[in-house]
C-alpha cells in the first residue's frame, strides 16, 4: 500500500506527466465544446469525412432515435484511447522503479532511467498527440459542415 501510495504522490509531483494529462484533457474537451457549438444539429445530414480524392464518404443522417450519435464516436473513443494510454504509461512507470531510480530521474541523471520509464513517458505523449489530433478533427469537421 505504501508503494502505491509512493507512486501516487510521484505522479502528481512530476509536472511533465501533469501538464501531458491536463493538456490532453482540455483538448478532448474542446473538442467537445467546438462539436456542441460548431454544428447545426437541426440539419437533416452532417458531413463526417471528407477527402480531397474521393470527396464525402461518411455521412450521419438525423433520426429521432439517433440524432447523430455518430459525430461524438471520435472524441469518446478519444477520451477511453487517452485514459487506457495514461493508465498504461502509469503502469510501466511506476511498476519496475526502485527509489535509485526516481531519485536519478529527478536528478537529471538520465543514463540510468529505466527503459519501461522511457516508454511510459512516450505513451503519455502519444496519448496527448491523438488528442491534439481530435482537436484539429473537430475544428476540420465543423468547417466542413458550413
Amino acid at each position: 500500500m505504501k508503494k502505491g501510495k509512493k507512486h501516487f504522490q510521484f505522479f502528481f509531483q512530476n509536472k511533465l506527466l501533469i501538464t501531458i494529462f491536463f493538456i490532453g484533457l482540455l483538448s478532448n474537451l474542446t473538442a467537445w465544446v467546438i462539436f456542441w457549438l460548431g454544428l447545426d444539429f437541426d440539419k437533416t445530414a452532417l458531413i463526417l469525412h471528407y477527402n480531397s480524392f474521393f470527396g464525402i464518404d461518411r455521412i450521419a443522417v438525423n433520426s429521432e432515435h439517433r440524432k447523430f450519435l455518430e459525430i461524438f464516436f471520435v472524441p469518446v473513443s478519444g477520451l477511453l484511447i487517452m485514459l487506457v494510454n495514461f493508465i498504461l504509461g502509469g503502469f510501466l512507470i511506476f511498476s519496475g522503479k526502485k527509489n535509485s531510480i526516481i531519485n536519478n530521474f529527478e536528478k537529471n541523471n538520465l543514463n540510468k532511467i529505466n527503459i519501461s520509464i522511457l516508454g511510459g513517458y512516450f505513451i503519455f505523449f502519444t496519448g496527448l498527440i491523438l488528442q491534439i489530433v481530435i482537436f484539429v478533427y473537430a475544428i476540420a469537421i465543423v468547417l466542413v459542415n458550413r
